[in-house]
């Protein structure tokens, strides 16, 4: 499964609501200034990240988005997720292109490991950068030092 922008846009714009104070939302529109990107697009992500229950709206005067939950409760597979177009979504297509269902079932296996591995990262570790050590501590296999 490879990352999309609007997932890159999603973790990028959740991690801004989690490290803002938390007791004011964020406005799409400062994020959007914020960021550098169009605020339509920018909606668009959020609308995916509301509709997964990631984060809340908020209406009226000094409205925008808040965390529906806090970050040690959100898992990066959770906010790929949300804007991901899944294997199963776009099978049609595979199989259009190629008869053979292989395949189809090697992108089911791959992306079923992929966002196994995201799960194992929450917003805190992202908060904390804590993936930034469990890298560093992985030894190198040893055909990879070849």
């Amino acid at each position: 499964m490879k990352i999309n922008t609007k997932s890159e846009l999603a973790i990028n714009g959740i991690l801004a609501i989690a490290k803002s104070d938390g007791k004011r939302p964020l406005s799409l529109a400062v994020l959007s200034k914020n960021m550098g990107i169009s605020l339509s697009y920018l909606e668009q992500v959020f609308s995916s990240l509301k509709k997964s229950g990631l984060v809340r709206g908020v209406r009226g005067p000094g409205g925008g988005y808040k965390l529906s939950k806090s970050p040690e409760m959100i898992t990066m597979d959770e906010v790929i997720s949300s804007t991901e177009t899944r294997v199963d979504e776009y099978s049609k297509n595979v199989l259009r292109m190629s008869n053979d269902i292989r395949i189809l079932d090697f992108l089911k296996i791959i992306e079923s490991k992929t966002l196994k591995l995201y799960s194992n990262f929450t917003l805190q570790d992202l908060i904390d950068e804590n993936f930034i050590s469990e890298q560093e501590n992985r030894e190198v296999p040893p055909q990879a030092a070849e």
